[in-house]
């Protein structure tokens, strides 16, 4: 699974964050044991799109 997030201040106190999670739109397992042989969870989540506006009050 691939994410991906930038950010960039617009204002003094004002940030915009753009994100990406599941960027390449993957399915993914949770693996345990000594040699990584046994699968705990899949899952498929799906890409999800995200924007953030930050506000900085110090």
């Amino acid at each position: 699974m691939l994410n991906m997030a930038f950010w960039h201040r617009v204002y003094k106190t004002v940030s915009f964050k753009y994100e990406v999670q599941n960027l390449t739109n993957t399915h993914f397992n949770n693996v345990t044991g000594s040699k990584l042989q046994y699968t705990d969870n899949t899952n498929y989540l799906g890409r999800g799109v995200y924007f953030h506006l930050i506000m900085d009050y110090n």
